[in-house]
């Protein structure tokens, strides 16, 4: 019976996608576009080994009529189809909406590790799923800590309690929310991962799922919504207003309902109040209320950027009450005017009181010089707690980058960029750990290769070739 089930899925599936292509077939607009990678670990012994996991081909199709667009996406990787979307959009002057039905044939399970010292650790899953639970394991942090959760990057929910530092796993975290990022953030502390002991985060998701989005935009009023529901468990449905009076006064109300099945019945869990304003002389504060089905949950004042009168010292800080505590978080951020060709990083040290600063920390120097075309920049950082983003598996600590661009003959750019790390473990000359070289070429105006490839202390390890197609 359930493969009777997955069998007529498809069927429907694939009955979208041939009513996509006849309604293309007559639209107004028709774009798309395929890229592949191919990426090698030319160091492998094996053919099986050799293939990397940034191996990736991913086919777009959009169809645009006049007030409608219909859009496909499919992306395979080295197991075959893991995404596959359909999905139709539109748009006038009292409504905008979009809704799209979501395949994950090949799993509902992702992992990620992190191998640094940080305060927070921030998880990209590239793509938005809906996500039934999460856990967070081998979580070594110097205070206590938590997990949030965003859609966006700028909305966060907290999903967890506060553990204190000598718990090192969340357990399993239900969450039943649409979510792309995660952060495991320590309180007042760092968190402490490496190579040897790395942190590691699993999110298990539906790998079927319909979802909505509307807005009825106003005057003054805008009216939002949001409705997912995945293939098992348990759905939701969001509900959002947000007024704008003047300009310095919003406020935002929404209400998350949970869908239960098979009655379908909905089931109040949250309700937000938000409120934007300046106190004082502290503009941008948030004010937040949150209750939940036991009642009221939280209150809390939020500022992003809290003047102290110097200008190259700003408080982020937040107070929040709940049912059983108070906490209050403040972060000091330095922001140091760049030179005309150096620029300075630092950051305040604070002790176990977060509103104390001890000192001030110089952890990096950033250099850059552009001429004709051609720049030349090189970044170090001295803390040993950030490291240069490189395509190999070095920890560096300082690069070179050597970077040209200019127009191809046959439409778009050519650019070349080529860095030279370097890394304290490193037993070669002048603590020498790795080479990261980058070369794109426009094929004309709507075709790209692009050629990425590193060597390391070990040899050879890395060669992604990427073709990009549009139309």
């Amino acid at each position: 019976m359930e493969g009777n089930a997955v069998t007529w899925r498809w069927f429907g599936a694939f009955s979208v996608l041939l009513l996509c292509s006849s309604l293309a077939a007559t639209a107004a607009s028709l774009s798309g576009s395929l890229e592949t990678t191919l990426a090698l670990d030319p160091s492998a012994l094996g053919v099986g080994d050799a293939l990397l996991p940034d191996t990736l081909s991913s086919l777009t199709l959009q169809a645009a009529f006049d007030y409608l667009s219909l859009k496909s996406l499919a992306i395979f990787d080295l197991d075959g189809l893991i995404y596959l979307s359909f999905g139709a959009e539109g748009e006038s002057e009292s409504l905008a909406w979009n809704s799209a039905l979501v395949f994950s044939p090949l799993g509902d399970t992702r992992w990620k590790l992190k191998t640094t010292t940080e305060q927070v650790h921030w998880y990209d899953w590239s793509r938005e799923y809906f996500v039934n639970a999460l856990v967070a394991e081998n979580v070594n942090s110097t205070s206590s800590w938590y997990v949030r959760v965003s859609a966006d990057n700028t909305t966060w929910r907290t999903v967890t309690g506060t553990f204190d530092s000598t718990v090192h796993t969340s357990g399993p975290v239900p969450v039943d929310l649409l979510v792309r990022y995660v952060e495991v953030r320590a309180t007042t502390g760092v968190l402490q991962s490496s190579t040897a002991s790395p942190e590691k985060l699993t999110i298990t998701y539906s790998n079927q799922i319909w979802k909505t989005n509307f807005t009825i935009p106003a005057e003054s009023l805008t009216i939002f919504g949001t409705l997912a529901i995945p293939i098992a468990g348990k759905a939701y449905v969001f509900l959002a207003a947000t007024s704008q009076q003047d300009s310095a006064l919003a406020l935002t109300a929404s209400i998350k309902l949970g869908l239960q099945r098979p009655s379908f019945q909905l089931c109040f869990e949250q309700a937000v109040l938000e409120a934007d304003l300046s106190i004082g002389c502290i503009e941008g504060v948030t004010a937040r209320i949150e209750l939940d089905d036991t009642g009221f949950d939280s209150f809390s004042l939020s500022s992003e950027e809290i003047p102290t009168g110097l200008s190259w010292l700003t408080f982020s800080g937040e107070l929040t009450f709940t049912v059983l505590s108070k906490e209050i978080e403040l972060e000091p951020e330095i922001a140091l005017d760049a030179g005309p060709c150096f620029t300075l990083y630092a950051k305040a040290v604070t002790s176990s009181v977060a509103t104390e600063i001890d000192a001030i920390s110089l952890y990096g120097i950033g250099m850059g010089y552009a001429w004709n075309g051609l720049e030349v920049s090189s970044l170090s950082y001295l803390d040993g707690a950030h490291y240069i983003p490189v395509l190999g598996s070095q920890s560096c600590w300082e690069a070179l980058t050597i970077a040209s661009s200019a127009d191809s003959c046959c439409g778009g750019l050519t650019e070349l960029k080529c860095s030279v790390c370097f890394a304290e473990s490193s037993g070669s000359l002048f603590d020498w750990a790795e080479t990261d070289l980058v070369f794109a070429l426009g094929l004309s105006e709507t075709a790209s290769l692009s050629v990425s490839m590193a060597v390391e202390t070990l040899g050879f390890t890395y060669l992604a070739i990427t073709f990009l197609l549009e139309w």
